[in-house]
């Protein structure tokens, strides 16, 4: 076992990042939940969904060290049911830096399914 003074630091790379708005174009952080799904396996994508980090002030959220593919990024405000979605790709350099991908949501009732 490596002692503690010999610990590698693990950087944390954003994969997809940005904003969600409201129908206005105000930020909508109070009360949204932002995921990202796989596309690729969505049979098993329940087990791989993963939720962002919601800044609850400005609305930017972040998806952290998420592998390269395609992603449907899905933001659900919890009292109002609007929805805003979005399919990005994340990829990497060849040095294996993640390249953020950039995906602002617009909520809407339109998007919402039903």
């Amino acid at each position: 076992m490596k002692a503690w003074t010999e610990w590698e630091v693990s950087r944390r790379q954003v994969a997809i990042g940005g904003r969600v708005l409201d129908e206005n174009g105000r930020p909508a952080a109070e009360g949204v939940t932002v995921t990202a799904i796989p596309t690729e396996g969505r049979q098993e994508g329940a087990k791989r969904t993963r939720v962002g980090h919601l800044a609850k002030v400005d609305a930017i959220y972040y998806f952290l060290d998420l592998s390269p593919g395609s992603y449907i990024v899905r933001a659900i405000h919890e009292r109002t049911e609007d929805v805003g979605e979005r399919t990005v790709s994340v990829s990497s350099s060849e040095e294996g830096r993640v390249r953020m991908a950039v995906a602002d949501l617009k909520l809407s009732k339109a998007a919402r399914g039903g």
